[in-house]
Formats: C-alpha cells, sequence, structure tokens
C-alpha cells in the first residue's frame, strides 16, 4: 500500500490496481458548480495526478448540447490551463514538487474548466442538423 501524507482537507483513500499503475484515490474539499465533491488520483509511479474521466463525465452530463458542434475535447482544450493534459476523455497533471500543492492547482483548474465551460461561445450555424 503506498502512504501518501496531506493536510487535513484532503482523504487519502486506499490504493487501487488499474491498467495504468497503482492508483491514489483522494477526496478533496473543492466541489464542482453544484456541489459535487471533486475526487482526483495520483498515479505515484508515473508522477501524474488524474481526474480518471470525471470531468468530462461531469461536463457531458451537465452542459453539453445535441446543439453543440465542437466536441467535448475542442472546448475543454480552449480553456484549459497548459499545465494540464486532456487526453482520452481525462485530465492529466505532472507531479512537480509539492504533492499538495499541485493537487490545489489541479482542483482549481477543474473547477476554472467548469465555470468557464458553459460560457464557451458555441456557434450553432455550423450545426449541419438545425
Amino acid at each position: 500500500m503506498i502512504q501518501i501524507e496531506l493536510s487535513h482537507a484532503f482523504q487519502v483513500l486506499p490504493s487501487q490496481n488499474t491498467p495504468l499503475g497503482i492508483m491514489v484515490p483522494i477526496r478533496t474539499s473543492y466541489d464542482y458548480p453544484d456541489g459535487d465533491i471533486i475526487d482526483i488520483f495520483v498515479l505515484p509511479s508515473q508522477k501524474l495526478i488524474t481526474d480518471f474521466g470525471e470531468v468530462a463525465c461531469w461536463l457531458d452530463t451537465v452542459y453539453l448540447s445535441p446543439l453543440s458542434p465542437l466536441s467535448l475535447e475542442q472546448i475543454i482544450l480552449e480553456i484549459v490551463p497548459i499545465e494540464i493534459l486532456f487526453e482520452n476523455q481525462m485530465l492529466f497533471m505532472k507531479i512537480k514538487n509539492n504533492l499538495e500543492e499541485d493537487i490545489i492547482f489541479f482542483c482549481k483548474a477543474i473547477q476554472f474548466i467548469c465555470q468557464k465551460y458553459p460560457s464557451f461561445p458555441i456557434n450553432l450555424n455550423n450545426n449541419k442538423n438545425l
């Protein structure tokens, strides 16, 4: 079992095996705009933080309109901070020096994406189904 120590603002859950390696789920004190808690996942062997697709799923469920000519990926790539990668419907960020600071940055980026996403301009004139 991998031990990760963080402040009381985070709850480190038991590690799990995944196709990407051992993953440590972390319940944060940050939330989505609708009040759902943001959970993130640390892949210690790869020095990565990920959301395992939770943000894309949340955005798709809450906001994505069938009238949108842009894909979720196109929109997220326009608003995601440069330090964060979006690949296979998952957000990733390399762990730098301080894991807790990186987790805080990652969670704030998730909040930014979720707040900015519904106001992203959508050009309905490009939709061929109208």
